[in-house]
This record gives C-alpha cells, sequence and structure tokens, in this order.
C-alpha cells in the first residue's frame, strides 16, 4: 500500500514541477531586402530538457495561407463548417489573453531595422515613421507583461545608398510564462464564457410566445 501512496507523491510532485517551470518561447525573423525573409519559433519546456524547434519560410506560408483562404472563399458551407471549432478556440484565447499578458516575463526584444526608398528625403522620412510606431508598439507591449527585459536593443537605420525601395529586418524576442499560469487563464476565460454562454441558452430557451418585443413575459388572462 505505501507502494501505491509513494508513486502518487512523486507523480504529484513531478506534476506540480512541471506546472512551476516556466516554458520559454523564443521567435527570431530575418528579412533581407528582395526576400519574405525566414523565421524560427523554439519552445523549452522543463528548464531545457525538452525543445521544439520549427523553421518557418514566410513566402511559402503566405502563399499558403491565400490558397487556403481562396479554396474556402469557393466553398463556403465547408469553410463555415471547418471553421466552428476554431471560431470557438479563437474566442477562448482572446478571453484569456487579457488574463494572461501581466504574468508573462519578457526577457529579451531586439530589433534592427534598415530602410531606403533610393531618395535620401524620403528615406529620412521613412526611418522617422518606422521609428516612431516601434517606440510606441514596444511601450505597449512591455506596459502590458510583468518584466521588462534588462537590455532591449532597438534600431531604425536609414538606409540612403539603396536605390529603391528597400527594408531588412532582424527580430529576436524571448518570453517565458508558467504552465500554471496559462491553465489558470484559460480555466478562468473558459468558466467566464460558459457562464455567458449559459445565461443567453437560458434566456433563449424562456423566449418566444410568452415575452412581448421588450422581453418582458406576458400574462394569459
Amino acid at each position: 500500500m505505501w507502494v501505491l501512496w509513494a508513486v502518487l507523491l512523486v507523480l504529484t510532485l513531478l506534476l506540480a514541477l512541471m506546472l512551476w517551470l516556466p516554458v520559454q518561447l523564443e521567435v527570431e525573423y530575418h528579412r533581407l531586402p528582395g526576400s519574405w525573409g525566414t523565421g524560427l519559433v523554439s519552445v523549452r519546456l522543463l528548464g531545457g530538457l525538452v525543445r521544439v524547434r520549427r523553421r518557418l519560410h514566410v513566402g511559402e506560408q503566405a502563399d499558403r495561407a491565400v490558397q487556403t483562404w481562396l479554396a474556402n472563399r469557393r466553398r463556403p458551407q465547408d469553410a463555415a463548417a471547418a471553421g466552428l471549432l476554431p471560431s470557438r478556440w479563437r474566442r477562448l484565447a482572446s478571453a484569456a489573453l487579457p488574463r494572461l499578458l501581466p504574468v508573462v516575463n519578457l526577457r529579451q526584444a531586439d530589433l534592427a531595422l534598415a530602410v531606403g526608398t533610393g531618395d535620401a528625403a524620403s528615406t529620412a522620412l521613412a526611418a522617422g515613421a518606422l521609428w516612431s510606431l516601434v517606440g510606441g508598439l514596444y511601450g505597449y507591449a512591455v506596459s502590458h507583461v510583468c518584466r521588462r527585459p534588462l537590455h532591449p536593443r532597438l534600431s531604425v537605420r536609414p538606409d540612403f545608398r539603396a536605390a529603391t525601395w528597400q527594408l531588412s529586418v532582424d527580430l529576436r524576442c524571448i518570453a517565458q510564462v508558467r504552465p500554471g499560469q496559462i491553465m489558470g487563464a484559460l480555466l478562468a476565460s473558459a468558466g467566464r464564457l460558459s457562464v455567458k454562454g449559459g445565461v443567453g441558452r437560458e434566456r433563449s430557451s424562456h423566449s418566444g410566445a410568452h415575452e412581448d418585443g421588450h422581453g418582458k413575459h406576458q400574462g394569459h388572462g
């Protein structure tokens, strides 16, 4: 009997450790002028013992997304039927995101841009506009996460030697969050959505011939 209790204790400790150890998400994107660029998504679990990496070819992904969108437009009924489940997950994700962002630990956020238009004046204007956009987005991002990165590196460089419009991008971002916090945000959001749905279903089940145009019950004599 004590062996069973020991096994249960070990499993409980392992589960608690898995929920406590942070998940690290690393995103990289590099773009050279004249190309879509390439990306890399890396996820580390259990303190780095498990690592999953996937390279993204942005051009192929964009073409595939366009082809899928065109195919769904030709078959609206099939697209609607196939989109039932993803729409539920999207609603759950949108509801859990405000709860999840404050507990995200942003460890690193590096972004380097180089822009050129072929004209010195317009190149300077484009660099200034990009710098304003990057600064605004960065300020919005760090105001919604738990901790700011220690040494953020953000730069926008005007490329006055470019003969035509050119844009190069180097992005690297690292964020951490604990699985227990993710599960808590998802469960809380799912419970809130189910309560809202239950109220809606209860309201619709009692509506009909017994309600007038303002949703009030009518008496029959």
